[in-house]
């Protein structure tokens, strides 16, 4: 059985709840997802790239179909953002 996978590539975190309450500066910071999968494999070993809106075969697990995936990324911070708790939405589909 093949899955399709979607998700956001980028999301943009914001500190907006924290000002609310605290008082201080707006900021965001991106976000850039990488998304990968180790198909059955439950071990962060041999990952792969899983790209955005492609179609991936599940691993046959009788009666089972797995595929694990692995949501990391990466944030750029600047030297004077402002502090506070950020916060975003990031979002996976998977279609079968």
């Amino acid at each position: 059985q093949n899955v399709i996978v979607t998700y956001t590539r980028n999301v943009t975190l914001n500190n907006y709840d924290w000002v609310n309450t605290f008082g201080g500066t707006n900021g965001t910071i991106r976000f850039t997802s990488n998304v990968r999968h180790t198909n059955g494999n439950i071990n962060y070993v041999g990952s792969s790239t899983l790209r955005n809106g492609g179609s991936v075969r599940l691993s046959n697990d009788i009666p089972l179909g797995k595929l694990y995936i692995w949501i990391g990324g990466r944030m750029t911070i600047n030297t004077n953002q402002p502090y506070g708790d950020y916060k975003g939405t990031f979002t996976l589909t998977v279609e079968y």
